[in-house]
């Protein structure tokens, strides 16, 4: 083993304990926020051929948003804050 190797490891899985919590995080509220897009979508343009490969676009990436975030949980990041 090298020494920088005990060194490195914890700042590296802290890095990625972090980026993955980020991802996380990003992927609840887009989940949260994607469908707000959906009903003014419809509402201006209706269920229209131009607007069904926007409608299944965002379906798909609200879908997506749902699988990342799905195990966030705003008790377990460590943002510094106190949390009662």
């Amino acid at each position: 083993m090298y020494e920088h190797d005990s060194l490195a490891s914890p700042v590296v899985s802290h890095s990625l304990g972090r980026g993955i919590a980020l991802l996380r995080w990003g992927g609840f509220w887009s989940a949260i926020c994607l469908p707000l897009l959906h009903v003014p979508l419809l509402l201006v343009s209706g269920l229209s051929p131009s607007t069904t490969p926007v409608l299944l676009a965002l379906w798909a990436a609200n879908l997506a948003a749902l699988v990342l975030g799905r195990q966030h949980s705003p008790r377990t990041t460590d943002s510094g804050g106190d949390h009662r």
